[in-house]
């Protein structure tokens, strides 16, 4: 009987021991295990906060992409009134040489009308003087003289 309980206690102790072996190994394992989920967890909190500065670094730009665009946004608008304003005073100027070229143009009929009389007044002059002249002579025949009066 102590043969057996011997040899049952022999069995007890190796299972016990073996028990301590594969709890071992499986702490083992455990703690390895744990291990690379932890590096993982590091890996991925790295790749989040990489991603999440990322991110901030996309809006930054982005808002200073908007920036400069309401920007240049504004200076177009600015030439743009400034080109409506030149153009406006393109055409007032187009305007006032189009009105001085038509009084030129008018005067210039004037004067082409005025000379065109003033031939007219000095034709009618010599006709006039002309007959003057004749009448003059006329008379100058018709009238006695002073020696046969």
């Amino acid at each position: 009987h102590m043969e057996g309980m011997s040899k049952e206690l022999a069995t007890t102790r190796e299972d016990r021991r073996i028990l301590r072996e594969h709890l071992a190994e499986t702490k083992s394992n455990h703690a390895a295990q744990a291990m690379e989920w932890q590096w993982e967890r590091s890996e991925l909190r790295a790749a989040l906060e990489e991603r999440t500065v990322a991110l901030a670094l996309s809006r930054l730009q982005a808002a200073d992409f908007e920036v400069q665009s309401h920007s240049l946004s504004q200076q177009l608008r600015t030439e743009t009134a400034k080109l409506a304003e030149s153009s406006d005073s393109a055409r007032a100027a187009q305007r006032e040489r189009d009105s001085a070229r038509f009084s030129l143009s008018e005067a210039s009929l004037a004067l082409q009308e005025s000379l065109q009389e003033a031939a007219s007044l000095k034709q009618v002059r010599r006709e006039l003087l002309a007959q003057n002249d004749a009448l003059r002579l006329r008379l100058q025949t018709m009238a006695p003289t002073s020696a046969e009066a």
